[in-house]
């Protein structure tokens, strides 16, 4: 909840105009800063709880399926699921470059901070 109340109160850098941009400037603009900073943080924070869980039901199956020819498939999604984390938390991070961009103001650091497309590929079919 604190998460939505600072990014709700504070604002991010995504979606500004180039105008908007350039007329922020002192508390504003420390406040859009730590805005950006806590909104990468919450997509970050938001991929290893799901991916946790999602290993969480991967053990459980594991368990049950012990013994049984089914447990081979379980290791697969589990290999799956461990692979799609990989490649969300590598997105995130690597994105945009240099990282500091994600919550720099101005100049405009570009439409790379706007795009989180592999949560609905990867998350989806994980």
């Amino acid at each position: 909840m604190a998460y939505v109340i600072i990014l709700v109160t504070k604002g991010t850098n995504a979606g500004m105009t180039d105008m908007q941009r350039q007329n922020v400037s002192g508390k504003a603009l420390a406040a859009r800063v730590l805005g950006s900073k806590c909104f990468i943080t919450g997509w970050l924070c938001y991929a290893g709880t799901v991916w946790i869980l999602k290993l969480c039901v991967g053990f459980f199956f594991l368990r049950i399926t012990e013994g049984l020819s089914q447990q081979r498939f379980v290791k697969i999604a589990m290999g799956y699921v461990l692979a799609t984390w990989a490649a969300i938390s590598l997105f995130l991070l690597f994105n945009c470059r240099p990282f500091h961009a994600y919550w720099q103001v101005n100049p405009n650091p570009g439409s790379k901070i706007d795009q989180f497309d592999p949560f609905s590929f990867c998350n989806f079919p994980s």
